[in-house]
């Protein structure tokens, strides 16, 4: 005859000691701790939640670097002309130089001194820097390229040059926009007692860029 199989409660009486289970081994009862059900559940779905939050955040952070970047560099500075007048030898050419700070930022910057050669321009002096860039900052009435290489000095020999400056901007200290601007063409002339008048005959022809 099938033994038969008692359902308990935890009001109901304990199972007799010789009761079977139908498939031949003892009947076990598996007590469940609610309370350690409710505290995984409330992990998960806080676990589920701090995740929501991670990806929220992860999706403004990316939008916002997409509009960052899509922002004229205007917004923050703008460089509309770099003049570089023709100079002597040892002495540093003076500079006009057109450029609004508009809005304060942190920025880096590299210039380039490059010298014409008959197969284009190569690099004769190079100096780097950082500012804090202010709309009120102001050039010197005096401004040369010594100042605008600060502390280095080029120093530059009789030929033709260009000078090429790269501004880094660094918007919020997380995301960077660049600016770059390249001068016209000047010449820096041997000093008076050195010109050979049978060698030298007025200016140069300027090169083409």
């Amino acid at each position: 005859m099938e033994e038969r199989i008692q359902k308990t409660s935890p009001h109901s009486e304990p199972l007799r000691s010789g009761w079977r289970h139908r498939l031949g081994g003892p009947l076990s009862v598996v007590a469940v701790d609610q309370s350690d059900a409710r505290f995984d559940l409330k992990r998960y779905t806080l676990m589920n939640r701090l995740m929501d939050i991670i990806v929220v955040l992860a999706m403004i952070l990316i939008l916002s670097a997409g509009i960052i970047y899509a922002l004229p560099t205007s917004i923050w500075f703008e460089v509309r002309t770099t003049q570089v007048l023709d100079s002597t030898v040892g002495t540093s050419p003076r500079m006009i130089v057109d450029r609004n700070v508009n809005r304060e930022f942190n920025g880096e910057w590299v210039v380039s001194v490059l010298r014409v050669v008959p197969n284009g321009f190569e690099p004769v002096c190079t100096a780097t820097g950082s500012n804090l860039y202010l709309p009120t900052n102001q050039f010197p009435g005096d401004l040369s390229l010594d100042w605008w290489t600060w502390p280095t000095q080029c120093n530059l020999q009789e030929g033709e040059y260009v000078v090429r400056t790269v501004w880094t901007i660094h918007v919020f200290d997380r995301f960077e926009k660049t600016v770059r601007a390249v001068s016209n063409l000047f010449f820096i002339s041997p000093l008076p007692e050195e010109i050979n008048d049978e060698s030298f005959e007025g200016s140069p022809r300027r090169s083409n860029l």
